[in-house]
């Protein structure tokens, strides 16, 4: 019994630390296609979480920015526990001060990884696969329920179907609105599927071949023969196919070093692993009642989050830089009003989709208007998430500096640029 006992919790010790260096790799991956955002660059706004990040120093991002490098280096390669205890305290340390300093960083790789590293540095194994588990399924639970609305079925969902059924030569002009709309469905009922087969033990193998399969086509869809979606965006996709492996399929791992087999289960601080998982948890259910961030909700590819539209007169293009000028494109409201696609400028310049909330994006506007001297010709429209069953939204324009830094002030968390560097 004992001998049993000891093989299983050395499969489970080999397992999450497979997972551990697969996560590790992808994770330093996705830092090298988006590098100017960990940076303290001056490109594109910079909008800290909180006040306080108003006032770091520049070199401060690069000392995090280092420290977040070195600690997934560390943790690829240590096979101590107390060396992946710290290191993977450091990384989300150094996380937690890069978005402290730009709320921009929260991207939804980056937040899953910090939670990651929480709980490689302070669970046991088989605490940190439970665990792991309950939060993979969660996002694909609530990613689900964020597509199940208007505003993707009848936007983002169609366009996804449009680009499959063209790779796969079929005639979706010939098909019946109602039609297209069942089809579209059928992108957030595998999602959900995904999630609740991944709940049971009995389900778990069809789940994770549907994991695979859904991750598979939508590597289609955004790749270069598709909708060509930044690398980012494919990476954390084909991290998705490892993770539904590596944490549940249920096959034997290669053996691994007596030295780690051996390791022993550290529970210290496991409470705060636990802790910070739950919060994970629980919290996107507060994203239904607009009470926290979508992204930080897993709603993923769902376009119904808050916004800011950038108008500014024709005439003030020309106070513009020429790498945002490229980023101007005439209204269709008022043929002399210019809309300015902050959107993709954050594609453009940081290789990244700019953070879904109001809140950020008024401290973008903000920073243009304060960097170009826009005055009273620059427009500021601010639109609240859909509506789930109608797709509206609420919407109200600001216009001027002391409409804007009324503006700025709504918000419980800050959305002030950052002057660095200016």
């Amino acid at each position: 019994m004992e001998t049993r006992c000891a093989t299983l919790a050395d499969r489970r010790q080999r397992r999450l630390a497979w997972f551990r260096r697969g996560w590790a790799a992808s994770c330093l991956a996705l830092m090298v296609v988006t590098w100017k955002l960990w940076t303290p660059q001056t490109v594109f706004p910079q909008v800290p979480l909180l006040a306080i990040g108003l006032y770091l120093p520049a070199w401060l991002d690069w000392l995090a920015c280092t420290v977040a490098v070195g600690s997934l280096v560390g943790l690829l390669v240590l096979r101590s526990r107390r060396g992946v205890t710290v290191a993977g305290g450091l990384f989300s340390a150094a996380m937690l001060l890069l978005v402290l300093a730009d709320q921009h960083r929260l991207q939804p790789w980056a937040y899953q990884s910090m939670i990651l590293a929480v709980v490689f540095a302070t669970c046991s194994a088989a605490d940190g696969l439970r665990w792991l588990r309950m939060l993979v399924i969660s996002i694909y639970i609530f990613s689900a329920i964020g597509k199940f609305d208007y505003e993707f079925l009848h936007t983002l969902g169609q366009q996804f179907l449009s680009t499959l059924a063209g790779l796969c030569h079929l005639p979706d002009q010939f098909w019946s609105p109602t039609f297209r709309l069942a089809l579209a469905a059928l992108f957030p009922l595998g999602e959900l599927l995904i999630g609740l087969g991944l709940s049971w033990r009995r389900t778990r193998r069809f789940a994770v071949g549907v994991a695979v399969a859904m991750h598979g086509l939508l590597l289609l869809v955004l790749g270069p023969w598709g909708l060509n979606h930044q690398a980012g965006v494919l990476l954390w996709n084909v991290f998705f196919v490892f993770q539904a492996v590596l944490l549940f399929w249920p096959i034997r791992p290669p053996a691994a070093d007596a030295s780690e087999a051996a390791l022993p289960p550290r529970t210290r601080w496991s409470l705060l692993g636990k802790c910070v998982v739950s919060a994970a948890v629980i919290l996107p259910c507060f994203e239904w009642f607009d009470r926290y961030d979508h992204w930080l909700a897993w709603g993923l590819y769902s376009p119904r989050n808050s916004r800011v539209l950038c108008f500014l007169d024709e005439q003030l293009a020309d106070q513009l830089p020429e790498p945002l000028r490229q980023h101007l494109q005439v209204s269709q409201e008022d043929l002399a009003i210019l809309r300015l696609r902050i959107d993709d400028w954050s594609l453009e310049t940081l290789g990244c989709p700019i953070y879904p909330q109001d809140r950020f994006q008024v401290g973008v506007a903000l920073s243009v208007w304060e960097r170009h001297g826009l005055g009273d010709g620059m427009v500021v429209e601010r639109r609240g998430a859909a509506n789930r069953w109608t797709g509206q939204r609420a919407s109200s324009r600001y216009r001027g500096q002391e409409a804007l830094q009324q503006l700025s002030g709504q918000f419980f968390f800050n959305a002030v640029p950052r002057r660095q560097g200016e």
